[in-house]
């Protein structure tokens, strides 16, 4: 896991323990903060800086395991990426519906414009 390896390597340094996870918090408010800015925009965009805020968190929890802000913090962006994947889901379930519906509207209209030509050109078709 990458994360794990970047926060092995932050322990290494001599102040990371402390100094790192307020910087971390701060970066994942900042990146929680443009999540929150983006969604009218791109919900995908928000997703993105979510998923950012919620690394920072985790990690600022990894270096100090009770770090409130940063637990408060993940804790309300797994609930923010929980609700925008969600929505995203619906998105695509109505445009594949969507897509469904449009492409069985053109088969039966390509399957009724095909008996329309047939009667045409046989009329002791039934009608």
């Amino acid at each position: 896991m990458p994360s794990i390896r970047r926060t092995q390597l932050f322990r290494q340094d001599r102040g990371a323990g402390k100094e790192l996870p307020p910087l971390l918090v701060a970066l994942g408010q900042k990146e929680q903060q443009q999540g929150a800015q983006e969604e009218p925009k791109s919900t995908e965009n928000a997703v993105a800086h979510l998923e950012k805020a919620a690394t920072s968190f985790e990690m600022a929890q990894e270096l100090d395991k009770n770090n409130q802000p940063a637990q408060q913090g993940e804790e309300q962006v797994e609930k923010d990426l929980a609700r925008l994947r969600a929505l995203l889901a619906q998105r695509a379930e109505a445009r594949t519906s969507s897509k469904r519906k449009t492409n069985l509207n053109n088969k039966i209209s390509s399957r009724t414009s095909c008996n329309r030509a047939s009667k045409a050109f046989n009329p002791s078709l039934p009608k």
